[in-house]
């Protein structure tokens, strides 16, 4: 779920509002972080009490992000 998520994140994603998510690597952005966490919670997985899913789910962001980023998908989504 976090990798799906930090893919359709960064894709619609601009440039300028990725290398802002990333500055404070390996923390996600608060609101980022909701999102990810509320649309891993609705497809299923236990990111309110299972604190090994939540870093799993957040660690699959980063991946999905870095993907993007190394493929030079970045704002692919965009307008």
């Amino acid at each position: 779920m976090g990798r799906e998520y930090g893919t359709r994140w960064c894709r619609r994603g601009t440039p300028a509002q990725c290398a802002e998510v990333e500055i404070d690597r390996p923390r996600i952005p608060a609101a980022v972080d909701r999102e990810l966490l509320r649309y891993a919670e609705g497809r299923g997985v236990d990111t309110w009490s299972d604190e090994q899913a939540k870093h799993a789910v957040r660690g699959g962001f980063w991946r999905g992000f870095d993907f993007v980023r190394d493929v030079g998908e970045v704002g692919a989504d965009v307008g």
